[in-house]
Parts: structure tokens; sequence; C-alpha cells
């Protein structure tokens, strides 16, 4: 079955939002955040030395969590992270990954 990468592409334009509001190192991580999302948006390549599929959806969704925490003083950035972190869910019921609890 054919899956759309558009809610990557869409947590991925959240992401890239965020960024330009940011600085420093908050920036840097929030791009490679971004890069992370594009791996996962590589269709069905998946690298044979990296982790499964399930666990980098995961690192991603860890990751953008452990930033909108950091920014509980800037609500803007703050909503674009968790609308981001809103696509990630959608991608991932969308290709029937399971959460961590459903493992």
């Amino acid at each position: 079955m054919e899956h759309s990468d558009e809610p990557i592409e869409d947590a991925r334009a959240e992401i890239r939002r965020a960024s330009e509001r940011a600085d420093g190192e908050t920036r840097e991580h929030l791009l490679s955040l971004d890069e992370g999302l594009m791996e996962l948006g590589g269709g069905d390549k998946v690298e044979a030395d990296g982790p499964p599929r399930e666990d980098r959806v995961e690192q991603v969704e860890e990751k953008i969590v452990g930033l909108a925490n950091e920014f509980d003083d800037d609500h803007w950035i703050q909503e674009r992270l968790e609308t981001a972190r809103d696509y990630l869910d959608q991608y991932r019921q969308e290709r029937g990954i399971p959460t961590d609890g459903e493992r």
C-alpha cells in the first residue's frame, strides 16, 4: 500500500518555521530535528545500519517533546512544535506504527 509522506512534510514545515524564530544552539537542534524528519520521509528507504522506522519515529517524537518543553516562555514556537508532533502522530497512524505503549 502506498503511503503519503505529506504529514512528514507538514511537520518539517512547522519545524522550519520555529527555527526561523530561534537562534544559536536551539536553532541547531531544530534544524537537526528537521533532518531527522527528512530521513523519515524518505519513503520505504531505511538505512540498513540505522534503527527500525518505529524507533526512529519515537526518537524524533521525543526530541520534539523535549524541545517544546524548553519553549514554555515562547508559546508561538511551542505551538509549532506541538503541531509538528501532531503531524508525526498522523504519519504513525497512517503507517500503522505502534506507539511505545502499544508494543
